[in-house]
């Protein structure tokens, strides 16, 4: 399926995640507060260090987010685009996948691509 949308595209979303990726880097990194009174080199590292984890955290969250979204939308696209899955299992499957989301595009995929 991925193969199928132009390069420009492509191109575009990687662009949109990357940027997105730095803009909360720079926040959460620009949210540290360096100790004004005596800092030692712990503090200065751990001021601007627990930031940048948590930004990365939640980089990877919202990565994991967007990843089983596509999941979801591509085993729906692919459910309707199989002409082999008789009619009323499409039902039984579309209902599956929509009502447990992630879990139920992974069982549909291990599933029904094993079969084919």
């Amino acid at each position: 399926m991925i193969n199928n949308i132009p390069k420009k595209y492509k191109y575009t979303f990687l662009f949109l995640i990357i940027t997105f990726s730095i803009f909360v880097l720079l926040y959460f990194v620009s949210r540290a507060t360096i100790p004004v009174d005596n800092p030692n080199t712990f503090d200065i590292i751990k001021s601007l260090f627990f930031p940048l984890i948590y930004s990365l955290i939640y980089i990877f969250i919202i990565a994991i987010g967007i990843a089983s979204i596509l999941l979801w939308v591509w085993s729906i696209v692919d459910l309707i685009k199989n002409h082999t899955i008789e009619k009323e299992r499409k039902i039984i499957w579309f209902i599956i996948i929509l009502m447990t989301g992630f879990i139920g595009s992974l069982f549909y995929l291990v599933l029904e691509k094993k079969k084919a």
